[in-house]
């Protein structure tokens, strides 16, 4: 049984490395979206620097988590981080699409309302 469990592990680890890049690129891009709209960095803004970050840091850790990628020369480097950027372009526009349509529909045309709490004022009862 314990000859199982390490084939079967050997057999998704790929699989499982994946999912722990996935995670950890949409974690980033959630945090950095959510600091910088709390920050009153507009939210059009604010979600294409959160793209930037999390496709950047999804590049590096793929480079880092797949060893058998990495090839040293800067040249190949730079062609495949802008080759992956370019790939991913379409997901920004997804995202931004997205965030207008549910800003639009669940907020009432609010923007500033996706991600940020600019729209709360303190009301005075006096």
């Amino acid at each position: 049984m314990d000859k199982t469990f390490k084939t079967a592990c050997i057999d998704h680890s790929d699989s499982f490395r994946y999912l722990i890049v996935g995670g950890g690129t949409t974690l980033t891009n959630i945090v950095i979206l959510l600091s910088l709209t709390h920050i009153a960095v507009p939210w059009a803004l604010a979600n294409i620097l959160a793209w930037l970050a999390s496709v950047l840091f999804a590049f590096i850790a793929n480079k880092i988590v797949f060893v058998d990628s990495i090839i040293a020369t800067p040249k190949v480097v730079v062609k495949e981080g802008l080759r992956f950027f370019a790939l991913r372009g379409a997901s920004l526009l997804v995202n931004t699409v997205i965030m207008f349509i549910t800003g639009m529909t669940l907020m009432h045309g609010s923007h500033g309302a996706i991600g940020s709490t600019n729209h709360l004022k303190p009301v005075n009862i006096a």
